[in-house]
């Protein structure tokens, strides 16, 4: 399963919930990273879910408890 966050949303997340930040947590490094994972998903040959992470949290909740 993959939980695919838009960069913006992950942020504001990450900046409304902790007084502090990690040194990784900013726009550039999530990018980078958001970037990758979807090269690597691109060349997986097995099963992803692949879920809106926008989602509310109880809809996840019932479409990852579907698929387990």
């Amino acid at each position: 399963m993959y939980l695919d966050c838009p960069v913006d949303v992950a942020l504001h997340r990450i900046t409304s919930t902790r007084d502090q930040i990690d040194v990784f947590e900013n726009e550039a490094k999530l990018s980078r990273v958001s970037v990758n994972y979807d090269a690597l998903l691109s060349h997986y040959d097995g099963e992803i879910l692949r879920l809106d992470a926008t989602r509310p949290p109880k809809e996840l909740s019932a479409l990852i408890a579907a698929r387990v």
